[in-house]
C-alpha cells in the first residue's frame, strides 16, 4: 500500500475549521464572536464533544486565524 507520504514527502497539511463573517463586518462584532466563540472551546461539555471526534479544539485571534488562511492558500494556490 502507497501512502500519501511516500508520493508527496513534503506534503505537511494542517486542517482546520473556522468562524468567517463577511468583509467589512465590524471589529466589535467580530472581537465579540471571538471572544465567545473562544469561551466556548474552554467549556468541558464542547471540548469532550470535538475531542470524540478526534479534534482537538484550539482557539485564536482573528488576526492569527487570517495568517493561518493566507498561508494556507499561499500554500495550496495555483
Amino acid at each position: 500500500m502507497v501512502t500519501e507520504a511516500q508520493v508527496y514527502p513534503r506534503l505537511q497539511v494542517d486542517p482546520w475549521y473556522g468562524v468567517l463573517v463577511l468583509s467589512g463586518t465590524s471589529r466589535e462584532i467580530v472581537s465579540a464572536l471571538s471572544e465567545a466563540i473562544n469561551a466556548g472551546l474552554q467549556e468541558p461539555a464542547v471540548r469532550k464533544r470535538f475531542e470524540g471526534l478526534g479534534v482537538m479544539p484550539r482557539g485564536t485571534t482573528p488576526e492569527n486565524f487570517a495568517e493561518i488562511i493566507a498561508a494556507d492558500t499561499e500554500k495550496f494556490a495555483p
